[in-house]
């Protein structure tokens, strides 16, 4: 294990606990998550992710953050594990499902249309709608090759997941 690889186990151990006792705070506000997700970008800028799994795993790290940089900084890391990553192996289905929710991310920030319908929204009724519009051009067929279910499905599986 590279000294990059053992500070990113160490950040996504962190970023794990904590996300699960964060549920009523706002990730904007949160000075954890900025200084995780910064620790992640400085692996990015300083060119230190060279293995494929270390750039997917610093892509997690980076793909919540609420500045665009943080997800521009996941979609390229991803880009970068999908092209390098051996199809069996077992982070590629996720790196292909997170590159496709980080570039509707990075839509979604700037006001178009999501390309593959990851992005949602919590309604003023409390119902999950998506954040912006899709880009109708998109198929489910395009879905599927990122693991991305269709819209329909995935507002079902939300409405269930947050009764």
């Amino acid at each position: 294990m590279t000294g990059t690889s053992s500070i990113l186990e160490t950040l996504l151990d962190s970023y794990k606990a904590h996300r699960k006792d964060q549920t009523t705070k706002i990730q904007g506000e949160c000075q954890e998550c900025k200084r995780i997700s910064d620790a992640a970008l400085k692996l990015y800028t300083d060119n230190e992710l060279i293995e494929p799994r270390d750039a997917f795993h610093a892509a997690i790290l980076l793909h919540h953050g609420v500045e665009n940089k943080y997800v521009l900084a996941a979609n390229e890391l991803c880009r970068y594990a999908i092209a390098r990553l051996d199809s069996s192996d077992k982070d590629m289905q996720m790196a292909r499902w997170l590159y496709a929710a980080s570039y509707d991310r990075i839509l979604v920030h700037d006001g178009k249309p999501q390309k593959f319908g990851t992005q949602f929204v919590k309604n003023k009724d409390g119902v999950f709608e998506l954040a912006t519009s899709i880009d109708l051009a998109t198929t489910d067929e395009e879905r599927a090759l990122y693991g991305i279910p269709t819209v329909e499905e995935s507002l079902k599986r939300l409405s269930a997941s947050y009764k």
